[in-house]
């Protein structure tokens, strides 16, 4: 059975990145990621600046570190492997837009991306800023919160809250808080869809 505790510890080069893609191109038919943005990734992957490559090398060694940690179920490659493409996404298409992220808020922003279309990638930037994903990363070290508060930032930017409100209350709100409206929210989403047998 493959693991993805550290799937990338041995890459030394781009290529060997191609090489992990191609050999896990199962973990890309799983429902994660959308299928329209699928085809873009494949077609950065393989069009992606020499220049960046080494880059790309060094995201997916922080991408193995942040969602690698002891306990958590993220050793799971289908995380891992779209969240790498989504990267090399960023990098090939939008990287002005990312470049001041560091490697772990790169991570953070492109572990979201995975479900969006190609729109979500031009303007993530613009509402998902520096600011809010690094509070994001201040708050927790588990991939799976990081997700959960980036849903959060997505609904409160839906209800018109600007990047410095969100921030302030990523930052100011106990963790155990913020999971519980996580909760919430993601519970009168599906409620719907599960006919109101949530109570």
């Amino acid at each position: 059975m493959r693991t993805a505790k550290k799937l990338f510890n041995q890459v030394k080069t781009y290529d060997d990145i191609k090489n992990i893609i191609r050999d896990n191109a199962d973990y890309l038919n799983n429902g994660y990621f959308n299928i329209e943005t699928l085809s873009h990734g494949i077609n950065s992957l393989y069009n992606l600046s020499i220049e960046k490559q080494p880059k790309i090398v060094a995201f997916a060694h922080q991408l193995d570190q942040s969602m690698s940690l002891e306990g958590l179920a993220k050793q799971n490659s289908y995380h891992k492997i779209p969240t790498l493409l989504a990267g090399i996404i960023y990098y090939d298409k939008y990287y002005d837009e990312i470049n001041s992220y560091s490697l772990d808020e790169q991570t953070i922003l492109a572990k979201f991306s995975i479900i969006k279309n190609l729109e979500f990638y031009q303007n993530a930037t613009k509402e998902y800023t520096k600011e809010i994903v690094s509070s994001i990363a201040d708050k927790s070290a588990d991939f799976m919160i990081r997700s959960d508060l980036m849903f959060l930032t997505q609904e409160l930017l839906k209800e018109g809250k600007n990047a410095d409100e969100i921030t302030t209350h990523i930052t100011s709100t106990p963790q155990d808080k913020l999971l519980q409206d996580v909760y919430k929210r993601e519970t009168e989403l599906i409620k719907p869809i599960l006919g109101g047998l949530i109570l």
